[in-house]
């Protein structure tokens, strides 16, 4: 039987561990962005960067160790939701130019309802890794990854 919720866990860590570490590699761009998005004061901008950057690295860190399972599982929604969110915001201002700041290696990447996907994918696969499968139930959590990863996978086809 495949472990979707501990494949799940270690997805969701590894890439909450890599957008991290793509931001401190260029640390001045990301605070660059983060102030682009317009929802904190730009004095502010390098101290929540800092934060985002320091969450990303101990819940992505928590996650694939397996430490404080729910609670980092908890944490890692609660950041996807706070992009979410963000994206959102931009979105509806009609501000399509704001560059997401998700990985330092996509930096031409624009927010929008892509993004919005990725974001859902994102966040079904830290809520998979909250559900074990039961011995009755396997086919049901592999449904449930897969739709996950096409959700993640699909802003490369839009």
């Amino acid at each position: 039987m495949i472990a979707t919720d501990y494949v799940a866990r270690i997805v969701t860590g590894a890439v909450l561990a890599a957008a991290a570490a793509s931001k401190v590699a260029d640390f001045t761009w990301f605070k660059q962005s983060l102030e682009n998005f317009e929802l904190t004061p730009k004095r502010l901008a390098g101290k929540v960067a800092a934060i985002i950057v320091i969450a990303e690295l101990l819940i992505g860190g928590m996650l694939v160790v397996g430490i404080a399972v729910p609670w980092s599982v908890y944490s890692a929604l609660a950041l996807f939701v706070i992009f979410s969110v963000a994206i959102t915001v931009n979105f509806v201002r009609g501000r399509l130019d704001v560059k997401c700041g998700c990985f330092g290696f996509w930096k031409k990447s624009k927010i929008g309802w892509q993004l919005l996907l990725r974001n859902l994918g994102f966040t079904g696969l830290a809520c998979l890794s909250l559900y074990s499968a039961s011995d009755e139930t396997p086919l049901l959590s592999v449904s449930i990854f897969i739709l996950c990863i096409l959700l993640l996978v699909s802003p490369f086809f839009i």
